[in-house]
């Protein structure tokens, strides 16, 4: 593309030449670092589901274990005492499960919103 430009105006084209160029390498690099950033946030949010689901896992395998062996006790015992005490126990069993996975999910959602704003 050729020009006619007196010798006063060269200075400004070049500078806005430059400009223009340092301005698409800067889009360039934002753009870079912009998807580097996403990846990574993808790859810690991933990691902390991951762990998230572990959690769960665990915890409900306690409660189901923990409720199996009440069971068991309940299928032996005689007393009526001691079956509604058995039984109450059963129930908050579910109820401390409950407690602890909406735990677990609002501790997951605060580590989410601390790694996003980190990243």
């Amino acid at each position: 593309m050729k020009m006619e430009l007196t010798p006063e105006e060269i200075p400004a084209a070049l500078d806005s030449l430059i400009d223009d160029k340092h301005q698409k390498e800067l889009s360039d690099w934002l753009l870079k670092l912009y998807e580097q950033k996403a990846i990574e946030l993808k790859e810690e949010i991933l990691t902390l589901m991951e762990e998230k689901i572990a959690k769960q896992s665990v915890l409900k395998k306690n409660c189901e274990d923990r409720k199996r062996g009440i069971d068991a006790i309940l299928a032996r015992t005689n007393d009526a005492a001691a079956r509604k005490e058995l039984e109450s126990r059963k129930d908050n069993l579910q109820n401390e499960m409950t407690r602890d996975v909406n735990k677990l999910e609002t501790d997951f959602v605060a580590a989410e919103t601390k790694k996003t704003r980190e990243i």
